[in-house]
């Protein structure tokens, strides 16, 4: 039984995953570090992280050959992670901002799905539906415009 026991615990330990300090907790927002030593990253856990990327869906920011990582609650929006990690909780959407001005989610062919601020677009009676995004640029985001006209009621 002891032997048991015993047997458990090394396979046990072989396994477990330690935080990763040095990436955990931290801000990476548009920092590419495809150079980082993947001795670093590989078979640890990154924790409550930022690597959100503004403007680029699916930027390879992270070294190709990392693997074994898992992301715990960490924002990997715009990001592509590398076959062989692990994403649990936090997000990881494709966002881009539309000629409307706002954020939009976007779906796996790059297409507009739902507003960031879909909530607010609700209560300002301005629309939510992707096919009302204007074929041009609008000169202010449209949300703001109403958010304007609103205030000055």
């Amino acid at each position: 039984m002891k032997y048991l026991i015993l047997l458990i615990m090394l396979y046990g330990s072989a396994f477990a995953q330690e935080i990763n300090k040095k990436y955990s907790h931290q801000d990476f927002t548009n920092i590419v570090m495809t150079d980082a030593d993947t001795k670093e990253l590989n078979n640890t856990i990154i924790r409550n992280s930022c690597f959100y990327q503004d403007g680029v869906i699916n930027r390879h920011i992270f070294p190709e050959d990392m693997t074994g990582v898992i992301f715990e609650d960490c924002n990997l929006d715009n990001v592509f992670v590398p076959e062989g990690n692990t994403i649990k909780g936090g997000t990881h959407k494709n966002i881009l901002i539309q000629n409307d001005g706002s954020d939009w989610v976007l779906d796996n062919a790059a297409k507009p799905v739902e507003p960031m601020d879909k909530e607010l677009r609700q209560k300002l009676g301005v629309s939510i539906d992707p096919k009302d995004i204007p074929k041009t640029k609008t000169a202010a985001p449209l949300v703001q415009e109403k958010l304007n006209a609103e205030i000055t009621k």
